[in-house]
């Protein structure tokens, strides 16, 4: 079943049989909070233990042995919660199929992911039945962020005026992760100088590395432009530390010019095979 992200937390207090659960969506900072949520609700009932597993850590076969080994409690009484990343569908059959065939069980499974598209079997799945939950992971919205940005700052016993908020709002990217640790330097460096709190000052404190434009980025790394090159790369991949998001950047960059290259060559015209692909944007900077 689907539940909207704003329900969930009643949801999952009205609801404390349902075990099994997927957030999908661009803001991964929802899912992580979800996630949270989940554990906390948890561990206010029973002992929980979270075991924490990466999709491409796992080999056919892992995954009902995992299913398997955390179905009952440890020796110790404690219950356990697997949390799964997953950065890719193949093991979607292998996932559904474990799930379906757990007629009673213990562990509570919670898989995060990107967007899903609506052809995948796992969201079809989780959307269908009534003993799996779905919660799709949306931007933020001009309400959520100026809550959101509100809150963190009340948190800490913070002031902000009407422009200030609305220059936040505006500023901080629509992922509520990338928010919080926005928020969080600010707060900080406001604490330790609570004179320079102004709008100006908040304009200055916001990274640099929220207003690169990827596509741009990655259009320029295709044509061999080097103008301003290790400032960008290390905007885009935090100083080298997620070079991953580079190469999956780069790997459907190239998919998409091998698609359109071989459009062509079934005498499509230019035009014709740019437009077949979606989203359009991918052409922004031809």
């Amino acid at each position: 079943m689907i539940i909207k992200f704003d329900n969930f937390l009643e949801f999952i207090l009205k609801k404390p049989d349902q075990k099994f659960f997927l957030f999908h969506g661009p803001n991964f900072g929802k899912a992580n909070e979800g996630l949270e949520k989940i554990i906390q609700h948890q561990r206010n009932i029973k002992k929980i233990d979270v075991i924490n597993v990466h999709s491409q850590e796992l080999k056919k076969g892992d995954l009902a042995e995992l299913f398997s080994v955390h179905n009952t409690p440890n020796i110790f009484g404690n219950f356990s919660l697997l949390s799964i990343y997953l950065n890719e569908e193949k093991l979607s059959k292998e996932i559904i199929n474990c799930l379906s065939n757990m007629d009673t069980t213990e562990l509570i499974v919670v898989i995060r992911s990107e967007q899903l598209s609506k052809r995948s079997p796992l969201r079809s799945h989780f959307e269908k039945s009534k003993s799996f939950t779905i919660i799709p992971c949306y931007e933020e919205t001009p309400r959520e962020k100026n809550f959101l940005i509100s809150n963190l700052f009340k948190t800490e016993k913070i002031d902000i005026d009407h422009q200030t908020l609305s220059l936040l709002s505006e500023k901080l990217p629509n992922d509520r992760l990338e928010i919080k640790n926005e928020i969080e330097k600010i707060i900080v460096l406001t604490k330790i100088l609570p004179n320079k709190f102004s709008t100006k000052y908040l304009q200055e404190l916001i990274s640099d590395s929220l207003e690169i434009d990827s596509s741009k980025f990655i259009n320029a790394l295709i044509e061999g432009e080097s103008n301003s090159f290790f400032r960008e790369y290390n905007k885009f991949t935090d100083f080298g530390n997620d070079n991953l998001r580079l190469m999956s950047y780069l790997i459907e960059h190239l998919f998409k010019l091998i698609i359109v290259k071989n459009k062509i060559r079934e005498e499509k015209g230019i035009k014709q095979s740019m437009d077949d692909l979606k989203p359009p944007i991918f052409f922004k900077y031809q």
